[in-house]
């Protein structure tokens, strides 16, 4: 909802490319600052400078490598900050499971779960 209003399906799509547009800017900003050209982010966060431009730009990229680029630029705390205010007390992040799973990928979800979000996943 924007101003009590709920968003129009068209209106999704410019509040998304506007706020990819402006995440690129900050890390673009925050990379410099560090005195990082994209060609040494990238080989921080194993990708290549290509994508490092296209992040910058608000362009479509897989959510792990932004999620990496934040990391590594130490922007992720305040991110993660961010999302649990909005989350208001909700675990909105809780995974819903369609079907069984192997041991091995449980065992990765729960290590997640306690690395990011300092739950025990159970």
């Amino acid at each position: 909802m924007l101003n009590n209003r709920p968003i129009q399906p068209y209106m999704r799509r410019k509040l998304a490319q506007s706020f990819a547009i402006n995440v690129g800017y900050l890390i673009q900003h925050k990379r410099a600052s560090a005195g990082l050209d994209q060609t040494d982010l990238a080989l921080l966060v194993e990708t290549s400078r290509s994508t490092i431009s296209r992040i910058e730009r608000g362009k479509s990229v897989a959510s792990e490598t932004v999620l990496a680029v934040l990391a590594e630029l130490e922007m992720l705390e305040h991110a993660a900050v961010e999302v649990e205010s909005m989350a208001d007390g909700k675990r909105f992040y809780q995974r819903k499971v369609s079907g069984p799973r192997s041991a091995e990928k449980l065992k990765k979800w729960q290590e997640f779960q306690r690395y990011w979000l300092g739950d025990s996943g159970e």
